[in-house]
């Protein structure tokens, strides 16, 4: 995903409405690892041993692939919602500044 820089900040965390969708995926999958890793946490005993929260997360790794299909009906949900309340009309946001923008055409 190409990124480009805001217009007026120059900050590099302006996205396109085209890009909500891998987006909103991308943090659903991450709700829903987060989500059985605490599920699955709760019954482990504390460690201060390095990388061992992220071995547990890994082991999830086909749960989350199992539940799939609901991760991107909750991504599909959360790209309309920003594409109808955040993007209204315009194409383009930083997420710096907050300035909108709309492709020249």
């Amino acid at each position: 995903m190409p990124s480009t820089h805001c217009c007026a900040c120059g900050a590099a965390t302006s996205i396109h409405r085209h890009h909500l969708y891998p987006l909103a995926l991308v943090a659903a999958l991450l709700d829903c690892t987060l989500r059985h890793y605490q599920h699955s946490a709760i019954k482990e005993v504390p460690t201060d041993q390095p990388w061992t929260s992220l071995a547990s997360m890994a082991e999830l790794i086909p749960v989350i692939a199992a539940n799939q299909s609901a991760s991107k009906q909750q991504a599909r949900e959360l790209a309309d919602v920003m594409q109808r309340n955040w993007f209204g009309s315009f194409d383009r946001l930083c997420l710096s500044c907050g300035i909108m923008e709309r492709d020249e055409s």
